[in-house]
């Protein structure tokens, strides 16, 4: 359902405001502080800092962890979501890294 709701966006985390869908935590955080300022959800004033901390850990380091994660999970994961993730998060090469393999 989620899938439907976002378009084809397939990442959380997704905040719904009447009729309109926000999707990415950078942009849910933008639209938060834009109506409603105060108090603010920076704990700094140093929000430059900010942006790009959670572009790095939003990106960068969550990518990084999926791969981990899949990759431990070895053979134990199920057939289907192994094929789907491993197509998101590895590219479509991604039976070479093996797992959820037979």
């Amino acid at each position: 359902m989620l899938t439907a709701l976002t378009g084809g966006y397939r990442c959380t985390p997704v905040m719904q405001i009447g009729a309109d869908i926000y999707c990415d935590s950078q942009c849910i955080i933008g639209e938060l502080e834009r109506r409603h300022p105060s108090p603010t959800l920076m704990p700094t004033s140093e929000q430059g800092l900010m942006w790009c901390l959670g572009r790095w850990t939003d990106r960068t380091l969550f990518d990084q962890t999926v791969r981990h994660v899949l990759g431990a999970a070895g053979y134990s994961q199920d057939k289907d979501f192994a094929a789907d993730r491993g197509r998101l998060y590895l590219g479509e090469d991604w039976a070479r890294w093996g797992f959820g393999a037979d």
